[in-house]
C-alpha cells in the first residue's frame, strides 16, 4: 500500500523537516504544500535532503485547500493528513494497512501524544460550539469528552465521532469520493466537517495505536493575529453549523460572535499588558 502524507506548511520550522524525516521513516510519500511561506527557509531544507515533493501555492489558501492541493499531486492508495508540527513516533506504512484491513473504517486516525485530549471526539451540538468560541472547550474536554481507551483498536459508531485533523488517513477512492476537505474551512472545524460527511457517506472512523504521533500543537497558527485567528474560529463553526446542524445553530452561532470577538480583544490587552515594562 503506498501512502501519500501531505503536510501544509506556513511558515513552519525545523519542526516541518522533522515531521518529512518521520514521513520517510514511516514509508510514506511526503508532499508538502507551502502556502506562501515569507521564510522558506525550512522548506528548502526539505526539499535538498529529504527530495519531498513540494507544492507551492502563489497565496495562502487555507488548510483544507491546502491538504487538497497536496492530495492531487500524489497518486497514493491512502492520503494521510499530517501537520507541520507532528511527527510520526511508531509505525510504518504496513502497520497502517492493517488497521485498515482490521476495523474496515473509512478513515482512521493514530494515537496523538501530546495532545491533551483526546483525538477521536463527539460530532459537536450548537452548544460545544458556543463553548469552543467562548473559550471554555478545555473545561468541556474534562467534564464530557471521553478519553482514549487501552484498547489498540477503537472503531467509532457511525456518525458518532471525528478525528483531529493533526493526523489522520483515508484511502484515496474514499476521499475522492468525498471530494477532500470542504475548502470553504480555511482553518478549523473542516476535521469535524470530514467526519458528518463520513457519516453521511455511511462510512465509519477508527482509532489505532499501531501509529502514533506526537503532535506539539500551535506551532504554526499562533503566528496569526489572535483576532484573526478568532474570527477564523467563528466563521468555521459557523459553517460547520450552517451545514450539519441547521439555521437555527448557525444563528446561535452569529450571536455568539460579538462576544467571542470581543474576548479576543481583551485577551489581546491583557497580553499587551503583561508585556509593558
Amino acid at each position: 500500500m503506498r501512502v501519500d502524507v501531505v503536510i501544509v506548511n506556513w511558515n513552519g520550522g525545523h519542526e516541518l523537516v522533522t515531521a518529512v524525516e518521520s514521513v520517510l521513516r514511516f514509508g510514506g510519500r511526503p508532499i508538502v504544500v507551502d502556502n506562501a511561506s515569507t521564510d522558506d527557509t525550512a522548506l528548502r531544507e526539505v526539499a535538498r535532503a529529504t527530495g519531498a515533493t513540494i507544492v507551492r501555492n502563489a497565496r495562502n489558501t487555507g488548510f483544507a485547500a491546502g491538504c487538497n492541493s497536496g492530495a492531487a499531486a500524489g497518486t497514493g492508495d491512502v492520503v494521510m493528513l499530517l501537520n507541520p508540527d507532528a511527527e510520526i513516533v511508531v509505525g510504518t506504512a504496513a502497520d497502517l494497512e492493517v488497521a485498515f484491513a482490521e476495523t474496515r473504517a473509512m478513515v482512521i486516525g493514530p494515537r496523538l501524544e501530546n495532545q491533551g485530549t483526546p483525538s477521536i471526539r463527539p460530532a459537536p451540538r450548537v452548544a460545544d460550539l458556543v463553548i469552543d468560541l467562548l473559550r471554555l472547550a478545555s473545561l468541556r474536554h474534562r467534564l464530557r469528552w471521553r478519553s482514549t481507551p487501552p484498547a489498540t483498536m477503537r472503531v467509532a459508531p457511525q456518525g458518532e465521532d471525528w478525528l483531529v485533523g493533526a493526523a489522520l488517513a483515508i484511502r484515496r477512492t474514499d476521499w475522492e469520493r468525498l471530494g477532500g476537505l470542504d475548502p470553504g474551512f480555511f482553518l478549523w472545524y473542516e476535521d469535524v466537517d470530514l467526519g458528518a460527511r463520513v457519516a453521511l457517506a455511511g462510512g465509519t472512523i477508527a482509532l489505532t495505536e499501531k501509529v502514533r504521533v506526537r503532535h506539539l500543537g500551535a506551532s504554526t497558527w499562533i503566528r496569526l493575529p489572535r483576532r484573526r485567528r478568532q474570527w477564523l474560529r467563528i466563521r468555521g463553526a459557523w459553517r460547520y453549523a450552517r451545514r450539519h446542524l441547521g439555521w437555527p445553530a448557525a444563528a446561535s452561532i452569529a450571536a455568539a460572535a460579538p462576544p467571542a470577538l470581543a474576548l479576543g480583544v481583551a485577551l489581546d490587552i491583557a497580553h499587551w499588558l503583561r508585556r509593558r515594562p
